[in-house]
């Protein structure tokens, strides 16, 4: 169920452009970041520290957005990016088990999921 309430959230955000060529990383030297048919990055850096900071770059570009979707639909908060269509996925989460304790309805009156 939590699955399918993002999965319009990932698909209309798109992906990040890989073609892009950014400054302002902590490097020592050129890095060269190509991904193949499959998307895979392969990074190209000629010392160790330029490598992780590429690698940490190319990981948060690549999961930064599943990393807030889930951390936004485990508090119960995914509705204030995803509109109020997410709002009985911020419901379900809230009404969780070892969540932070069952919804009271009296906070969701201004959604017209509850009238």
């Amino acid at each position: 169920m939590l699955i399918c309430g993002c999965t319009p959230l990932v698909i209309g955000r798109g992906y990040p452009d890989y073609n892009a060529s950014l400054s302002g990383l902590p490097l020592n030297g050129p890095v060269k970041i190509m991904r193949d048919a499959a998307g895979i990055p392969h990074i190209y850096a000629q010392d160790k520290h330029d490598l992780l900071v590429a690698q940490g770059f190319v990981h948060a570009q690549d999961r930064l957005w599943q990393m807030e979707t889930l951390r936004r639909v485990a508090t119960g908060r995914l509705a204030e990016i995803a509109g109020e269509a997410r709002v009985n996925v911020d419901f379900f989460s809230l009404d969780w088990p070892g969540s932070r304790g069952p919804c009271s309805t009296r906070q969701w009156t201004g959604y017209s999921l509850f009238p």
